[in-house]
């Protein structure tokens, strides 16, 4: 699978714990906990097409076993 970033911006605080603890506003479909449920951080992202864009309409039910493409759209700490 291959991970396509919102921006270099995004890109730093998938990979950089320092950058990660700056918040982001964006709009988002599916979100992931980094650490556990207990873990405010949370990283969204939005599955994308072939064409790099995002999937409309996005019924993951209907594109679950052909997304290959996610886009990180930020790190957040979703309590705040």
């Amino acid at each position: 699978m291959e991970l396509v970033y919102a921006s270099d911006k995004v890109m730093s605080q998938c990979t950089d714990l320092k950058a990660a603890k700056k918040l982001l506003s964006g709009d988002a479909f599916f979100s992931i906990d980094v650490k556990s449920i207990a873990d405010p951080w949370r990283i969204i992202l939005q599955p994308l097409d072939n064409d790099k864009q995002p999937f409309d309409p996005c019924n993951i039910d209907e594109i679950a076993q052909t997304v290959k493409i996610i886009g990180i759209i930020e790190v957040s700490k979703h309590y705040e």
